[in-house]
């Protein structure tokens, strides 16, 4: 669904079609937030917040007009509200969403410093099939004159190596970077920190798109890595969405007066 403000809300059922998620992720103030809520098939059950900033509610909230929102924790009870009995389904869905979240931690800018391969990716944006099976070579953040952060890439052109360069700058929330078009980059670290998801939503040419990718320090296979990422990849994007897992391929050598 897609509202007045062209934000864009999903909503999923359960099986059995009485229960349903609803998510939000977007821009609001140019602040990028997400939200989601289980709902009942005759109240809103409970409503989970994924941004430090961001607050839940549940129905109490819209029938007593006395209660303030506040910050939930799925343990806490609600003032002057009470949730029934949760049956089984109930206890599934929160179980779900607990492992839909793998244990990452938000990367620094120093911590991204030196060389990475992109073990694999996945994203909603409009590719060529043949663009998956591209080589991609690996790729490094540094810090270029003036002590920024830089993404740089060598890519083999018709016209010979040249480098791609992309400056980030980090935002106030931890593990978000952004880009000078004001697009919000969110790395995470795995448990390690030899590997980590860098994923990103937001809005290009009037559509929202989201993408993300795997990094990893070597080129190392590594089932566990690949397990978190897919889960990260399927509570983004659904259970359809397939895992892209370009070749390797070497860094051309640069001019010299690169």
């Amino acid at each position: 669904m897609i509202g007045r403000w062209r934000h864009v809300i999903h909503i999923h059922f359960l099986p059995g079609k009485n229960f349903a998620i609803a998510y939000f992720r977007g821009k609001m103030n140019y602040w990028y937030s997400q939200i989601m809520m289980l709902m009942g098939a005759f109240q809103i059950l409970l409503c989970l917040s994924m941004d430090s900033w961001a607050q839940a509610w549940t129905s109490s909230h819209m029938t007593n007009p006395g209660i303030r929102s506040s910050p939930l924790l799925l343990t806490q009870p609600v003032p002057g509200y009470s949730l029934p009995p949760l049956p089984t389904v109930r206890l599934g869905l929160l179980s779900v969403v607990r492992a839909m979240l793998p244990p990452l931690t938000p990367a620094h800018a120093e911590q991204l410093l030196g060389k990475w391969y992109i073990k694999c990716w996945a994203g909603d944006m409009p590719t060529p099939e043949w663009k998956w099976r591209d080589p991609l070579p690996p790729f490094t953040f540094e810090r270029n004159n003036l002590e920024e952060l830089e993404f740089r890439m060598s890519l083999t052109k018709p016209i010979g190596c040249i480098q791609f360069k992309l400056t980030l700058y980090e935002g106030e929330d931890l593990g978000t970077f952004l880009t000078w078009w004001r697009h919000a980059i969110h790395i995470h670290f795995l448990p390690g920190k030899n590997f980590a998801i860098a994923y990103f939503r937001g809005k290009m040419n009037y559509r929202y798109y989201q993408i993300m990718m795997l990094m990893d320090c070597t080129l190392n296979p590594n089932i566990e890595s690949l397990r978190i990422f897919k889960e990260f990849m399927r509570s983004k994007m659904g259970q359809t969405v397939k895992t892209k897992k370009p070749p390797h391929a070497e860094a051309c050598d640069l001019p010299r007066d690169s």
